[in-house]
């Protein structure tokens, strides 16, 4: 990652669509933003991740604005495990229906790595040459996200780099090309549960 960028005034610096919040005066940040991202490392510490050793933790907003936690849990068959983003969006449906995700924080690490947000304040000051490693969802979960984005492709998603800097990018700059249930003729509020 480049240590360049175009600081805004609101307190964001470009690097391509991916954004650092770069002050705690940004304009996305709220405490309820705040308390997401201490869920989020909160859940992490709950991660079942014997064997790739990797903990992630996630918590996702839902429009009502209910916040729902997550953590990865590897099996030993491999195929069977559930990604951190997965398991709080799953929650969220299970608790409220079919709803649409407001936001979602997603913070990772190797067992044993602390992500020190807490060094930082809210956000880390700058740009940074040492956020080279930033965890962000993989296509499986980036699918899952979008398909309760409801096809808002402005819904943010926030990530923890490794050495405690915040960042921010919108689900339509993470996952551009989607396929998502309406190219099935698909509408989630037509689909039972709560919301059928």
């Amino acid at each position: 990652m480049s240590s360049e960028g175009n600081k805004s005034s609101s307190g964001l610096v470009n690097i391509g669509s991916l954004y650092e919040i770069s002050s705690p005066d940004a304009e996305c940040w709220d405490l309820k933003l705040g308390s997401m991202f201490r869920a989020a490392l909160a859940v992490r510490q709950n991660a079942q991740a014997p064997y790739s050793k990797f903990l992630v933790g996630a918590a996702v907003e839902s429009e009502k604005g209910n916040v729902y936690v997550g953590c990865n849990v590897e099996r030993c068959s491999y195929s069977q495990g559930t990604h951190a983003e997965q398991n709080a969006v799953d929650t969220m449906i299970a608790v409220e229906g079919s709803v649409k995700i407001k936001r979602l924080v997603l913070a990772g690490a190797m067992s044993g790595d602390n992500i020190p947000i807490e060094y930082h304040g809210r956000a880390h000051s700058g740009i940074c040459g040492c956020d080279s490693k930033l965890v962000l969802s993989c296509g499986h979960c980036r699918q899952i996200i979008w398909e309760n984005c409801l096809g808002d492709k402005s819904v943010r998603i926030y990530t923890l780099s490794m050495s405690g800097h915040v960042f921010q990018i919108n689900i339509g700059d993470l996952y551009p090309f989607p396929f998502g249930p309406e190219d099935i003729g698909v509408k989630y509020g037509n689909i039972g549960g709560q919301n059928g």
